[in-house]
C-alpha cells in the first residue's frame, strides 16, 4: 500500500484547467496563466500552472497534491505512518537489546564483539530512530490532513477561510465553507466511496486506481443564499 500510493501520487497529476476557449464556471481568472480559474484552483509558483483543488506542492513527491492524486497522497501518509509504528513497536526489543550492547561495549570492549557485531546494532538503533522519527513526524501531517478533510477544506483554502471568518466576523456573520457535506461525506468524496461496505475494502483498504468524483472543475456547494459565505 505505501508502495502503491506513493507511484500514484508522483505519477499522477493533479489536475489542470482546460486552457482551450470552452465554457468553464470560473470564479476569477489566472493573472499568471490567464485562463479563468475554476472553484478551488489555485496557482502554483513551482509548477508555473493552475491546479484543480490544489492543497500545496509537495517536494517529496516533486509533484502537486491536487483533485486528482489527494487520495493517493493521504493514502501514503496513512499507510507510511502505520508501518513505521508497526515497525517501532515490533521492533523495541531488538533496540533495547542491540542499544544495551553498544553502551556496554564501549564502557568494556569484550574481545569476542567483532566490527560486524557492533555495526548490526548500531544499524538497529539508528533504523529504530529513524522509524520512530518518521512516524511522530509524518503522524502529525497525517493527522492535520485529516483535520482539514474532516472539514471539507484543502491547505490552501484553510488560510482563505480563515481569513473570511475573521472578515464576516467583524460584519456580524459566521462564515460557512461551501464545501463541507458533513464529516463522513467528505470522506466519502476524498476516497471515492460510493457503495457502503464493499466499496471501504476495495477503495480504502486494497489498492485501487480508480478516479475521485467530478472533474475538478464544477462542483456541489452547500449555500443557496445571496451571500455565499455567511449565514
Amino acid at each position: 500500500m505505501v508502495v502503491f500510493h506513493y507511484y500514484k501520487a508522483t505519477t499522477t497529476a493533479a489536475g489542470y484547467p482546460p486552457k482551450e476557449k470552452i465554457h468553464v464556471p470560473a470564479v476569477s481568472m489566472c493573472k499568471k496563466c490567464i485562463i479563468p480559474k475554476p472553484a478551488r484552483t489555485h496557482h502554483c509558483s513551482i509548477c508555473s500552472m493552475c491546479i484543480l483543488k490544489m492543497d500545496h506542492h509537495c517536494p517529496w513527491l516533486n509533484n502537486c497534491v491536487g483533485h486528482f492524486n489527494h487520495r493517493y497522497f493521504f493514502s501514503f501518509c496513512l499507510y507510511m505512518t502505520l508501518g513505521c509504528i508497526y515497525c517501532s513497536i515490533s521492533s523495541w526489543s531488538m533496540f533495547v537489546d542491540s542499544y544495551n550492547a553498544v553502551e556496554s561495549y564501549y564502557q568494556t570492549p569484550p574481545p569476542e564483539f567483532t566490527f560486524m557485531e557492533s555495526s548490526s546494532h548500531k544499524c538497529i538503533i539508528y533504523l529504530w530512530v529513524l522509524t520512530s522519527s518518521v512516524a511522530v513526524a509524518l503522524g502529525g501531517l497525517t493527522l492535520w490532513h485529516a483535520i482539514l478533510i474532516t472539514r471539507g477544506e484543502t491547505s490552501v483554502e484553510r488560510h482563505i477561510n480563515k481569513k473570511e471568518t475573521r472578515r464576516l466576523k467583524e460584519r456580524g456573520r459566521v462564515f460557512r465553507n461551501p464545501y463541507h457535506h458533513g464529516r463522513l461525506n467528505n470522506w466519502k468524496l476524498l476516497f471515492g466511496v460510493e457503495k457502503e461496505g464493499n466499496h471501504w475494502l476495495t477503495r480504502v483498504l486494497l489498492p485501487s486506481a480508480h478516479l475521485p468524483k467530478g472533474d475538478g472543475i464544477v462542483w456541489d456547494c452547500i449555500f443557496t443564499r445571496r451571500d455565499p459565505m455567511a449565514i
